[in-house]
């Protein structure tokens, strides 16, 4: 431009999205296909999944798992920049830390959406639509909505800690009968009882398959991540519907019939301003990792659990502990606190705030990933390196059904025990099937109409309420206080 001078001159002006979005007071929304991975996002769930191969103390199970890193997880130093899960997926392997994510919450392919385009993945789980996404019974594995008073404790953690025999199907529906609004199946989390069914199918196959002992212990590490991040073991998920904010504004994403906005409640958005575009942000400055680090040894240090109820055990003492260092409360407070004009932007808020408390939570991740593999590999006898396994061999156990079966809580007991089999559906259906040889892709937004999943939610609702036995529903509304709204939040 010219100056007063009449001379030329030139100067740039930069800034970031986040600060753009953030002054707009909007959120950026892309397709599925072109966003990154969800929950502690792909580079949290990575992380933690690279990092506890070095504390494995059986050093033959810790030569193997490292001669399969690459099949496990991503190395750190390419964490700097989230990957995409359709470049994942395309690559015709997704390591085996994010795969619970990125292919088993799908549908499977094919899956035909009303313009005939397949939104299915291959190995997606999914079974009916979400709303804005979709649904199944591999979504409750990932949290567990713990913090509520229950059987004279104050959260369902401690109380299970106190007293392992609580760790039953029964009690948990007891536990969720307890809130105020009835909970559907799909949100009755069982992220302890999902460990305790790897712990079991890992000593099964120490000794005898080591193809599928790697790809258990890879997809086993999502698990155990997503034990470690506080907003999974909350009802405060993401927010608290009951409360307004600080500073009014709009919902990130809610509208009313007629498309408008409506008012955001206290701590909306949290979820994903934490552990994804947070953590993706910390991972790019090589700040994330050096804090976790700082929580790390040699090894994991932890003595060994004998079998899966240790290690539902011991994943509900993760919780317990992440939920003390890092508050769910303390999060939403934060984030709160970033609206204020003249705040940093949300990110780099929460990161100067609770980065530190960030860096624990995920050590301790790491550390109990360690553990269970150690422990499991004792149980089950292991004793020979394998060296590397094929990514086909490991792509054909996740994209199997069968393989590590994702159930509902009525199911998970008897999946512990007596692991069953599923049946592929013929390639072809409108409802998304397994086809061998289908095109990996990712879904799309939109798949079933809304009205089909209010209707199976409610059925659901109503199977899980009758199965619950009438006396442990009683005796828990009497252990436990009264719950705050429950809502379907985005896990």
């Amino acid at each position: 431009m010219f100056a007063e001078s009449d001379q030329r001159s030139t100067y740039s002006v930069a800034t970031s999205l986040s600060n753009i979005c953030k002054l707009l007071d909007v959120e950026l929304v892309v397709e599925g296909s072109d966003g990154v991975s969800g929950t502690w996002g792909a580079v949290g769930h990575y992380s933690i999944g690279t990092l506890a191969i070095g504390l494995v103390k059986n050093r033959t199970l810790k030569a193997f798992l490292a001669d399969n890193a690459d099949n496990l997880s991503l190395p750190l130093d390419r964490l700097n920049q989230p990957p995409k899960n359709k470049d994942l997926i395309d690559s015709g392997f997704v390591a085996l830390a994010d795969v619970p994510d990125i292919v088993w919450k799908q549908y499977p392919s094919p899956h035909l959406n009303r313009k005939g385009e397949d939104i299915g993945v291959v190995g997606g789980r999914d079974t009916q639509s979400g709303g804005m996404r979709s649904t199944g019974p591999e979504h409750p594995n990932h949290h567990c909505d713990a913090d509520m008073p229950f059987a004279g404790s104050a959260t369902l953690p401690e109380a299970c800690i106190a007293n392992p025999s609580l760790l039953t199907a029964a009690t948990w529906n007891a536990y969720f009968d307890t809130f105020p609004e009835k909970v559907d199946v799909l949100h009755r989390g069982i992220l302890p009882f999902r460990v305790w069914q790897y712990f079991e199918r890992l000593k099964d196959f120490a000794a005898t398959d080591p193809g599928k002992f790697i790809a258990a212990a890879g997809t086993l590490a999502h698990y155990v991540g997503d034990s470690c991040q506080p907003l999974h073991g909350s009802t405060l998920s993401d927010g608290v519907e009951t409360e307004e904010p600080d500073i009014p504004r709009d919902s990130p994403g809610r509208k009313d019939k007629t498309g408008t906005k409506l008012p955001a409640f206290r701590g909306e958005g949290i979820h994903s301003a934490y552990e994804t575009q947070m953590i993706d942000m910390a991972a790019k400055t090589g700040a994330l990792f050096t804090e976790i680090r700082k929580n790390l040894g040699t090894n994991h240090s932890m003595a060994l659990v004998p079998d899966g109820r240790g290690a539902a055990v011991a994943t509900l003492t993760t919780m317990r502990d992440v939920a003390k260092i890092l508050p769910p409360r303390h999060l939403i407070d934060v984030y709160e606190a970033s609206f204020a004009p003249g705040s940093l932007p949300h990110s780099k808020a929460l990161w100067a705030s609770v980065g530190s408390e960030t860096g624990q939570v995920m050590a301790l991740g790491v550390r109990t990933l360690a553990m269970i593999w150690d422990a499991a590999w004792a149980a089950g006898g292991g004793d020979t390196n394998h060296g590397r396994i094929d990514p086909a061999v490991l792509r054909g156990h996740y994209e199997d059904p069968s393989f590590v079966r994702s159930v509902a809580v009525d199911d998970i007991e008897q999946e512990i025990a007596n692991p069953t089999s599923v049946r592929r559906v013929a390639a072809g259906r409108r409802v998304g099937a397994n086809a061998a040889g289908a095109k990996q892709r990712q879904p799309a937004k939109r798949a079933v109409p809304k009205k089909a999943s209010k209707k199976a939610a409610k059925k659901s609702a109503k199977k899980s309420a009758k199965k619950a036995p009438a006396a442990g529903r009683k005796t828990a509304k009497k252990a436990a206080k009264k719950a705050p709204k429950k809502k379907a939040a985005k896990r």
